[in-house]
């Protein structure tokens, strides 16, 4: 076996130990398990996809990879941080960089890791990470190599392009791995370049334990590169990292490196300083040779064992109580009373034998490095199983102890609660649980109608044996939890694993109730008056209480209990009978309503009266000035506190009197007085009780006729519309009749309208309107005449203009024209006479200067 090491540094033995222990349990798979020779000094943020896509499954498989790609790392504070996000619809961050400062701490909260299902947001988690992981305050440090490894199965539901590139634009190298159906487009898009050494594509999540080497070497050779490049380095070193193998001698070397010379500072473990030197490379072989400040000094060494190696190390430094063990499964939870299996096995050579001890199921295997602890049926509670090895070498001895959980389901749930409860009241409902273990892991949940509203922890006790124990919800009730049914429900959780049982014992069944509303009685037209020997309807309600079914009215009326209808909604409920007032005058109505235990009481009166009828003595018609005398009066002999009123609107009468006498009056019947109501009123007193007679008045008189135009002679263009409307009036309504020229384009609308369309000369004529009743009759006559347009005399008119026109259009150009030509006479001083007038045309300064100059022509 080979170790590699950086010049001038060496890792603690307990570091080389473990290296040791991880090649001898993949030896036997014909495995290496590589590790990064370097510190690989780098920030590490990985990038998870959780969509629905993933499964439970699947998801446990990649926590499996994730646990693999750590163990190459030195993880600590100052070395490789490592930080993780989940994402699907939204990501959420798991831990951040400088949240976690070991490699057993990274390993531990991936395993704690949960899955939560979603879409897949890809570019939304690249910029989360970019902005929230990638950053000083989340633990990034500066001039320290950045590395994102995204992993997912699906083609993300929005843009990748723009966040991948801000990431590679801020220093993040990325790595893109997926699995089924990932597209590799995408993953090229997302990871650096080259896209060869960046990007893993797989048909299975099975798949990925193959890709765990390729990866970690990949992204060691990358990290160093990285730092290279940061820190400006020129020293050439050989690869990255390499195997650890093993063959019958295991030896410890370190490679030939160069050294620039110097004081150069060189990190180490504290432990190495102590045995190798920090100056200079050293070779643990049968020869080798190393360069110190230029020269080479070369001899030979005997080959040392790795058996002899550890016995050195740990005469100088100490026994350690460390017990090289490991269980399959790691952690058990079993049930009371079922089988249980677990392998305890370890990577140490020198072992002599390995068992187990325990209250039940103790084995001892000698010569072997495994154990298996089985018990067919799992009924102690302090087990305690232990695995030890008996070794060779110090420590002769070590044990283990294995995470082993018994749990017991509940005997029985019990739920204990009021079943009745006023609205907006709190109660406890109290869930109790027989006989359950551990009890610091179980908790209760109370469900109304299978939805958990609350939940408490049952106990804090460390105690493994079952126990029982209760708890108490405190919840109000309200209007909406009318038939729905609370359950307690047992979770035992053990973080990752929990096991639930989803019913109680029974089914609690609160009712809530109110009984809080008005009871109120309600008469027809809200009158407490009503007739003696009269029936009417009276209503009982009750609202803002519930549950209504259990909600009933009773009706009493002058000492007697009627029959009531009932009537339930949401919101009332109603009781209704038909009652008939007593020839007593004031009586009680009352309604009762009951629930359960609760009642409510109202009442009120009522007034029972006795009113004559009022009665009018008239003509039904009268023709135009007739006289008409209208009478009201009262027949009843017993007129008590009842007064009489007439009334007439339209000749302003509204007067009253005592009901014995009578009133009378005479007017003589006019055309307005057509349809006249005429009415009489008895009251009784000063309340709003009455009754009323009315009549209405018939006036006739013969028609009269007039037209919407009130011109005689009516002229219409040809070709044009007209509308006539013949209004007559009359009592009895006439019959309206028109006499007019029969022509196709006339037509008569409603009797009384007369309509032309698209009028010509032969519509020319005198229409006639005419209304008949039996009274009489009368007419209205209009002449109508169709004007037509002179088209010859327009045409006379334009040919007489026209010539004019020409005419003086040419003389004014003949004048236009001798303005412009003649002769001229111009004078010494520049001074232009034309045509031998004296009126004199200016000429302008540069024009006579050059007249003097005898340039002008």
């Amino acid at each position: 076996m080979k170790l590699v090491f950086r010049h001038g540094t060496m890792p603690s033995l307990p570091l080389v130990f473990l290296a040791v222990i991880l090649h001898s349990a993949n030896e036997s798979k014909g495995q290496e398990l590589f590790v990064c020779r370097s510190p690989a000094i780098a920030d590490i943020v990985i990038l998870l996809d959780e969509s629905s896509s993933v499964g439970v499954i699947n998801f446990r498989v990649v926590r499996s990879f994730l646990e693999l790609f750590i163990t190459a790392f030195l993880v600590g504070s100052d070395k490789t941080r490592v930080g993780l996000v989940q994402y699907g619809t939204k990501p959420r961050i798991a831990w951040h960089l400088n949240a976690l400062s070991t490699k057993e701490a990274v390993i531990s909260a991936i395993r704690e890791l949960k899955y939560k299902g979603g879409n897949t947001r890809t570019g939304l988690a690249l910029t989360y990470i970019l902005e929230k992981c990638f950053t000083v305050e989340s633990g990034a440090r500066p001039a320290v190599p950045k590395v994102g490894i995204f992993i997912t199965d699906g083609v993300s539901e929005d843009d990748v392009l723009l966040p991948a590139r801000r990431l590679r634009d801020a220093g993040v190298e990325m790595f893109a791995i997926g699995v089924k159906n990932a597209d590799e487009n995408e993953l090229n898009v997302i990871a650096s370049d080259p896209p060869q050494s960046h990007v893993y594509n797989i048909p299975d999540f099975k798949m990925l334990s193959t890709i765990v080497e390729s990866l970690t070497r990949t992204v060691c050779d990358r990290v160093e590169q990285q730092d290279r490049t940061i820190q400006g380095s020129s020293v050439t070193s050989p690869s990255t990292a390499q195997s650890i193998s093993t063959n019958d001698t295991t030896t410890m070397m370190t490679e030939s490196t160069a050294v620039t010379t110097g004081t150069e500072k060189h990190s180490s473990e504290s432990e190495a300083s102590t045995m190798l030197s920090t100056q200079s490379s050293v070779m643990v072989t049968t020869g080798f040779s190393t360069t110190t400040q230029g020269s080479t000094i070369a001899f030979e060494a005997d080959r040392v064992t790795m058996a002899e190696l550890l016995k050195d190390s740990n005469t100088s430094k100490g026994q350690q109580d460390t017990c090289d063990v490991e269980f399959s499964p790691a952690r058990v939870i079993v049930r009371y009373g079922d089988p249980v299996t677990v392998t305890c096995l370890t990577n140490r050579t020198d072992f002599r034998a390995t068992g187990w001890e325990a209250s039940v199921g103790s084995v001892k295997q000698e010569n072997s490095s495994s154990a298996v602890w089985n018990v067919s049926s799992l009924t102690v509670w302090d087990a305690e199983p232990k695995c030890f090895i008996n070794l060779r070498a110090p420590p002769r001895q070590c044990n283990k102890q294995l995470n082993l959980i018994i749990y017991k389901l509940p005997e029985n749930i019990s739920i204990d609660g009021p079943e009745v409860i006023e609205k907006g009241k709190k109660f406890n409902i109290t869930c109790e649980v027989k006989d359950v273990a551990p009890i610091n892991n179980v908790w209760v949940k109370l469900c109304r109608d299978g939805v958990t509203i609350k939940q408490k922890r049952l106990g804090q006790s460390n105690e493994k044996t079952p126990e029982s124990g209760n708890v108490t919800f405190t919840v109000s009730a309200d209007r909406k939890d009318q038939g729905w049914n609370y359950t307690c429900v047992v979770k035992i959780d053990f973080s990752s694993d929990r096991i639930e049982r989803f019913n109680s014992s029974s089914l609690l069944k609160v009712t809530p109730y109110a009984f809080d509303g008005e009871l109120e009685i309600h008469l027809v037209n809200n009158t407490e008056y009503i007739e003696v020997g009269e029936s009417f309807i009276v209503t009982c309600v009750l609202r803002n209480s519930f549950p209504i079914a259990d909600i009933h009215i009773r009706m009493y009326f002058n000492g007697r209990e009627y029959d009531v209808k009932l009537q339930r909604t949401l919101e009332e409920v109603s009781a209704t009978a038909t009652l008939v007032q007593p020839p007593s005058l004031n009586e009680l109505i009352a309604c009762t309503a009951n629930m359960k235990s609760l009642s409510k009481y109202t009442q009120r009166s009522v007034v029972g009266y006795k009113l004559p009828k009022p009665v009018i003595k008239m003509p039904n018609y009268a023709h135009v000035g007739e006289p008409v005398m209208v009478k009201c009066e009262v027949n009843d002999s017993d007129t008590a506190d009842v007064v009489l009123r007439m009334l007439i609107p339209k000749l302003n009468i509204n007067e009253t009197k005592a009901a014995g006498v009578p009133f009378e009056k005479t007017f003589n019947a006019t055309k307005s007085h057509n349809n006249m109501e005429i009415t009489c009123v008895t009251e009784l007193g000063t309340t709003a009780v009455k009754k009323d007679k009315r009549m209405s008045l018939t006036v006739f008189y013969e028609p009269s006729v007039s037209l919407n135009n009130s011109a005689s002679i009516m002229q219409i263009s040809h070709g044009g519309d007209i509308s006539i409307h013949c209004i007559a009036d009359g009592s009895p309504a006439p019959e309206v009749t028109w006499n007019y020229k029969k022509e196709p384009n006339v037509q008569i609308v409603s009797a009384t309208i007369l309509n032309i369309k698209t009028a010509t000369s032969m519509n020319n004529g005198v229409y006639e309107c005419q209304a008949n009743n039996k009274h009489g009759n009368a007419t209205k006559r209009f002449t109508l005449e169709v004007t037509s347009t002179s088209y010859w005399l327009i045409l006379v008119i334009v040919c007489a203009i026209l010539p004019i026109i020409l005419i003086v259009l040419a003389i004014y150009c003949i004048y236009k024209r001798k303005q412009k030509r003649g002769s001229y006479n111009v004078r010494p001083d520049g001074t232009v006479i034309p045509n031998g007038r004296l009126e004199e045309i200016p000429l302008a300064l540069e024009q006579k200067q050059s007249l003097q100059n005898g340039e002008l022509s």
